[in-house]
C-alpha cells in the first residue's frame, strides 16, 4: 500500500523489483569501482595469474585486486564469445605459453605488482611488476615477457593482432 492507504500503480510495482535486483548485482562491482586505487609505489604479491599480463594480487590493505601490467600486452587466453577471447588459433596458444610461463615465475621468484595508483578501463589496477632474482638480465616482467618473445610492449593504445594475415 502507498501512503495514505492507496495500492501503488502497477506499473511503480512491476518497475521496482527489477531495478532492485539489478542494483543488487551491480553493486558489488561498483564497490570495487569506487574504491580508489592503491596509492603509486605501493607493493602487492602476485597470487594468480589469469593471462600473461593480467594478475591477481593482494595489497597491504588487505584487498585482493584484478591487476595489469602496465608495459606489455601478451596474447588473450579466452574462449569465444568472452570479452578476452582469443582472435584465432594462434593467439590462443601463445597466450597460454605467457600465462604458464607467468604462473610458473610466480612460484620460483618473488614477483611484486607497483601501483601506478590508477585503474584502467577494465578496472583493474595497472601496475609495474618486478621480477626477484633477474631472470635473463631483466627485473622487469614486461620487458622479460619481450625478451622472451611471449608479448610486446604496450602503453595502452589500439591492441595489435596476434593472429597470421591470411
Amino acid at each position: 500500500m502507498a501512503k495514505g492507504g492507496e495500492a501503488q500503480p502497477l506499473i511503480i510495482r512491476a518497475l521496482s523489483r527489477p531495478f532492485l535486483v539489478g542494483l543488487a548485482l551491480v553493486s558489488p562491482l561498483a564497490a570495487q569501482a569506487a574504491d580508489p586505487a592503491p596509492p603509486v609505489g605501493t607493493k602487492g604479491r602476485l597470487l594468480f595469474v589469469h593471462d600473461g599480463d593480467t594478475f591477481d594480487a593482494t595489497y597491504p590493505d588487505g584487498r585482493r585486486i584484478k591487476t595489469r601490467l602496465s608495459n606489455a600486452d601478451t596474447p588473450e587466453t579466452g574462449n569465444p564469445g568472452t570479452v578476452n577471447a582469443a582472435k584465432c588459433p594462434e593467439e590462443l596458444e601463445a597466450g597460454k605459453r605467457a600465462t604458464s610461463y607467468v604462473a610458473q615465475l610466480i612460484r620460483s621468484h618473488e614477483v611484486v605488482a607497483i601501483s601506478l595508483g590508477r585503474y584502467d578501463k577494465f578496472n583493474r589496477v595497472l601496475a609495474t611488476v618486478l621480477v626477484t632474482p633477474a631472470v635473463d638480465g631483466h627485473t622487469d616482467l614486461g620487458a622479460l615477457l619481450v625478451y622472451q618473445g611471449l608479448g610486446r610492449f604496450y602503453r595502452g593504445e589500439r591492441r595489435m593482432t596476434w593472429c597470421p594475415e591470411h
